[in-house]
């Protein structure tokens, strides 16, 4: 009866510790249920009761029950690692893939672990570098677009989040060619992260996003809201830049000529200076076209 009951409390807790796929994902199968059930059965066996009034057999089987109560505690200690370094493992194995330079079966172990192991704190960072590697490796961009996605969606708290919906925005922008939904996913950083560090960013490829749309004036509309929100980012000096590069665009040069020197007064070494300085030459009938920074 000891070793049935040190075999059962054992099994129970490393289940506890570290539960099958079936169990993870609800419960367990029938099979697992029948056995587990059956297990359950030669544990709580009845005993044969003494004369008397005395049950040796009880108190023995209650002072089992006690040890094992106690010593639960310990063992689930011990064997709580045991799923953190199952998921370790499918990790590290999709890190040597890559490392051994087979990309495409690094990438779908990483989409998979992710899968396998929704709740793990690496599925976020799993998800992050699959997408990556279906958008730089396998040039598949339907698939890198619906898993960044996946992952912005499933984990908004992770600090891949953001720059999944940037670069859902990317790919749309440049890839797709379909700039308005575009906007939207870089919009989805500005407006559900303002403080995040890519926030900036996000507002920028906005405003270029409507400058390749031709639609200036929110062009501007976009860029002066970034100069205002974002003054210590370094994507204000780009900002204003383009919010001046819009006027000159359209040929309206005495807007252009005040926005470029705002422009050159505050970041006069600023690599673009030499394009606002050609720019202004240019709206005046001295110089050559400037570059564009687009």
């Amino acid at each position: 009866m000891f070793k049935t009951w040190t075999f059962s409390a054992s099994y129970l807790m490393t289940r506890a510790a570290c539960p099958p796929k079936s169990v993870r994902r609800g419960g367990l199968d029938r099979r697992e249920a029948r056995g587990h059930r059956n297990r359950e059965s030669e544990v709580d066996a009845p005993v044969e009761r003494g004369t008397a009034g005395f049950e040796p057999a009880g108190l023995a089987r209650r002072l089992i029950h006690l040890l094992v109560a106690v010593s639960a505690g310990w063992l689930l200690l011990v064997l709580a690692p045991a799923c953190e370094r199952e998921t370790d493992r499918l990790l590290d194995d999709a890190f040597r893939l890559w490392r051994l330079g087979r990309h495409v079966d690094a990438v779908e172990k990483f989409y998979a672990y992710a899968i396998s192991f929704p709740d793990s704190p690496y599925a976020p960072r799993a998800l992050h570098l699959a997408a990556g590697g279906y958008a730089a490796e396998l040039k598949d961009d339907a698939r890198a677009i619906s898993t960044y996605l996946m992952l912005a969606e499933k984990y908004p708290a992770s600090e891949f989040a953001p720059e999944a919906y940037l670069r859902v925005g990317d790919l749309y922008r440049q890839k797709t060619k379909d700039v308005k939904r575009a906007i939207v996913y870089y919009a989805a950083v500005t407006e559900k992260y303002p403080d995040h560090a890519l926030a900036p960013e996000g507002q920028f490829l906005i405003g270029e996003s409507y400058l390749d749309l031709g639609q200036y004036d929110q062009a501007r509309v976009e860029f002066k809201d970034l100069v205002q929100s974002y003054p210590n980012s370094r994507f204000a000096a780009l900002a204003q830049y383009q919010y001046a590069t819009a006027f000159y665009t359209e040929g309206r040069c005495p807007e252009a000529l005040l926005a470029y020197a705002n422009f050159l007064d505050r970041h006069a070494s600023h690599s673009l200076a030499p394009d606002a300085a050609a720019a202004v030459e240019k709206c005046r009938g001295r110089g050559a076209t400037p570059g564009q920074s687009r």
